[in-house]
């Protein structure tokens, strides 16, 4: 662990989502270029599946605009 997280050594897909599934976490999250976006991914991810649905018709809404 501690070679990842030192950024020796790099985990497979596979591992990271072990890492994800053992954290809660959605595996995109691992690879996130910022703050603003794991934000975001995390605040998706706690959503429930219907109100997962609503965000993608309203993102989907917002393109036609």
């Amino acid at each position: 662990m501690n070679h990842y997280e030192t950024g020796r050594h790099l985990p497979d897909y596979d591992m990271a989502k072990k890492l994800a599934e053992e954290l809660d976490v959605p595996v995109a999250y691992f690879y996130c270029d910022s703050d603003e976006m794991a934000k975001l991914l995390m605040s998706f991810h706690k959503l429930t599946t219907e109100q997962q649905q609503k965000v993608l018709e309203f993102i989907n809404a917002q393109k036609g605009s």
